[in-house]
């Protein structure tokens, strides 16, 4: 069986949902399960890379605001922003933001 190369962003995509699937209680077996990796391969990733904040230029930012539509109902906005290029990359807007929001903010 050929063995899969994956890209940095693929990797850095694949941490990020681990990241959100530990926060949702899921374990480090059924969370590989789900990704479709091995423990091994899962590990070895986190050490090389580090988790979530790479040191290539893909550290994000996020940011909240708040604003009103013209009937006067209030709306949010979170905003992921790459620290580097200084680019917005993400934008949510909502009537409610959870922390989970946020976890699922990925590239």
């Amino acid at each position: 069986m050929p063995r899969k190369r994956y890209s940095t962003e693929q990797i850095v995509t694949k941490l990020r949902q681990a990241e959100v699937e530990f926060g949702r209680g899921l374990r480090t077996p059924e969370m590989c399960k789900e990704l479709g990796g091995s423990e091994q391969t899962s590990y070895r990733w986190r050490k090389e890379y580090g988790g979530l904040h790479l040191s290539r230029h893909h550290v994000w930012a996020d940011d909240f605001g708040a604003e009103r539509t013209h009937a006067g109902r209030p709306v949010k906005i979170l905003a992921g922003v790459d620290e580097y290029s200084r680019e917005c990359l993400a934008l949510v807007v909502a009537r409610q933001l959870r922390s989970i929001d946020v976890l699922d903010l990925t590239p």
